[in-house]
């Protein structure tokens, strides 16, 4: 069985989202998906409470982040956080990719289920389980062909 340990070594290359969902891809985008865009070799899916902070812990990005408008502008009535570059996240999660490289130095599993990943930049991921009946994240680990997906929820994890 594949774990969180294989995305040590491997670059950061992308911070996204669908819809409120984290995504993290790591390593070579290697194949393309239905829409034509490019795939890296591994993607964590993480659906739970995560955050990722600095040297001294201090928060950089964090789930909620999602739910709000960027620094400096104000929250409406009408806020629309789901438009793409609307929000906390999209914003800050351009920021801490534009430093420069960043890689896994250390990746492993605290608590059965909770993710910690060490990135060279500094910064710390961290993932909390946080339900007691859906997902917690996932983990994508791609070839040109075929994925195979490490799966953490309340009854564990498994490979599908």
């Amino acid at each position: 069985m594949i774990d969180i340990s294989v995305l040590t070594g491997e670059r950061l290359t992308y911070i996204s989202r669908a819809a409120d969902m984290l995504v993290l891809s790591f390593g070579d985008d290697i194949c393309r998906n239905y829409r034509g865009e490019w795939l890296s070799r591994y993607a964590l899916h993480c659906q739970c409470a995560w955050r990722i902070t600095d040297g001294h812990g201090k928060i950089v990005l964090a789930r909620v982040d999602i739910f709000f408008p960027p620094e400096g502008e104000e929250f409406t009535v009408d806020f629309d956080w789901d438009v793409r570059g609307n929000n906390a996240f999209d914003r800050k999660s351009v920021e801490i990719l534009s430093g420069g490289e960043v890689t896994v130095t250390a990746a492993r599993l605290v608590n059965g289920c909770d993710i910690k990943l060490e990135l060279s930049n500094g910064l710390r991921f961290e993932s909390f389980a946080d339900s007691s009946i859906e997902e917690y994240w996932r983990l994508v680990v791609r070839d040109e062909e075929d994925s195979v997906q490490l799966v953490a929820e309340p009854t564990g994890i498994s490979e599908v």
